[in-house]
């Protein structure tokens, strides 16, 4: 799920950098690792970054047709001074 997470961010820097004035902001900083960036779910079941597709699909999805996930941007914490 991490290869995944870190495609969700690619995306979404991609769609940034293409609409500078999207709401969403810069979600750039790749001093930060993906998994603290985004949170996958399935099912509204959070994905660890360890497991994979295979697994995902086969434990919670246990349907035919498309695996879906869902994604959620983390926002990083402001620091104060």
């Amino acid at each position: 799920m991490r290869k995944v997470m870190e495609h969700v961010l690619e995306k979404m820097e991609t769609e940034s950098a293409e609409n500078p004035q999207s709401t969403a902001g810069s979600v750039s900083g790749t001093e930060v690792p993906a998994e603290e960036r985004v949170r996958l779910f399935c099912l509204d079941n959070p994905l660890s970054p360890d497991m994979d597709l295979r697994t995902v699909k086969h434990l919670m999805w246990k349907g035919g047709g498309d695996l879906v996930l869902t994604c959620s941007i983390i926002k990083p914490e402001r620091l104060s001074l």
